[in-house]
């Protein structure tokens, strides 16, 4: 059952971050196609959650699962939608602008920050191995960039991808407690649907920009998309309650080398084809040094 639920969550991953940057390559309103991507993933989300009380007969919509501190999680709850709204907003300026053959490597930053803060924060200690993983990673991620020519939409993007990073990071953090003590499928559905609320305003965003989108993707795309984000999305919080951290980030560390394969021969991003299959496999040995 668990090797199920960690194969269903990697190919979820590989085809979100294939098919969106091959749906949204160089495509002007990333902030109409967040908001209509979080609706899309709202509705799948609430049938999912519909579906599943249902067959199973678990009529209970109870969110918070336990006698923990209920303050604590309500509050972490709201401040998960908040910084989740804001990396929405941002998240889809990078498949339009960066290859996913770039980016599926530079997320793997993310778990060598992550394991470097826990040495910081919370003193965890820093091993012979873990010092090769973080190495590797590094490595990896310079050898990606070194060759990268940074335009100026290339830029953006790397901003962009600096800021979801550095969301994940502390969303994981929020994450892995909340999956302990809330109806995940519950927690699921307010994420999706307090997320699109807060992508349309501040400001709204423009009617010929959403019918852009639309017409140029199509509802069909962008409802795919969604459906793959959601169910990757789950069983990713789902793992997080059945088994550890460190056992999760070894498994998901081969998204990066699937995503750089997968991109290089169907997207053709051939371009430094070696430097990025070098890279994306530096980066799987790097990451599993540091979770094990």
């Amino acid at each position: 059952m668990t090797f199920l639920i960690f194969l269903c969550t990697i190919l979820s991953y590989v085809l979100l971050q294939i098919l969106q940057r091959k749906w949204l390559k160089d495509t002007k309103y990333t902030r109409a196609f967040a908001f209509i991507f979080n609706i899309f993933a709202a509705v799948i989300s609430f049938f999912l959650l519909l579906s599943y009380k249902l067959i199973l007969h678990k009529h209970n919509f109870q969110y918070i699962t336990t006698s923990s501190n209920k303050l604590l999680v309500v509050l972490l709850t709201f401040f998960a939608v908040t910084i989740w709204s804001i990396f929405e907003r941002f998240r889809f300026y990078i498949p339009a602008n960066l290859e996913a053959s770039v980016s599926a490597t530079l997320n793997t930053l993310s778990t060598a920050i992550a394991f470097l803060l826990g040495i910081i924060l919370f003193h965890d200690p820093l091993t012979v191995k873990a010092t090769i993983g973080l190495v590797f990673i590094i490595v990896a991620n310079l050898l990606l960039i070194s060759k990268l020519r940074l335009t100026n939409k290339r830029k953006k993007a790397l901003l962009a991808f600096s800021i979801t990073t550095l969301i994940t990071l502390i969303a994981l953090v929020v994450e892995t407690f909340l999956s302990k003590h809330v109806d995940l499928l519950i927690y699921s559905q307010i994420i999706w649907t307090a997320e699109a609320f807060f992508i349309y305003i501040f400001p709204a965003i423009p009617k010929k920009e959403l019918m852009y989108i639309l017409h140029e993707i199509g509802a069909a795309k962008v409802s795919i998309l969604a459906a793959l984000n959601v169910i990757g999305y789950f069983l990713y919080l789902f793992s997080l309650k059945i088994t550890n951290l460190s056992t999760a980030n070894s498994v998901f560390a081969a998204i990066p080398v699937l995503v750089t394969v997968g991109a290089i021969y169907t997207l053709n991003e051939k371009q430094n084809r070696s430097r990025k299959l070098i890279a994306a496999l530096l980066a799987f040995v790097g990451i599993i040094f540091l979770s094990n």
